[in-house]
């Protein structure tokens, strides 16, 4: 799922009230896709962006779609995937 704050609401703390309630008490590795600008907002929840190699194949998969993807995409927006352990 996706979590998106309307600009009015932004910069209040919803954002961050909403990944606190979803990650409060799960124990064990939680990982997420994002676009690369929003991976400082995650690192701050001890998220940190994983290379290749660590990622579960799902994330791999989709990483690797998105390698092909991306450079079709004028934005300068990449696919992040994260971990936390």
């Amino acid at each position: 799922a996706s979590i998106a704050i309307t600009q009015s609401w932004q910069g209040k703390g919803v954002a961050r009230r909403i990944i606190e309630h979803l990650i409060e008490g799960i124990e064990g590795p939680l990982f997420l896709m994002c676009i690369s600008t929003m991976g400082p907002m995650y690192e701050k929840f001890g998220f940190r962006a994983l290379e290749r190699d660590e990622m579960p194949r799902y994330f791999r998969r989709v990483s690797k779609l998105a390698g092909f993807v991306e450079p079709l995409v004028k934005e300068e927006k990449q696919l992040l995937v994260m971990g936390r352990d």
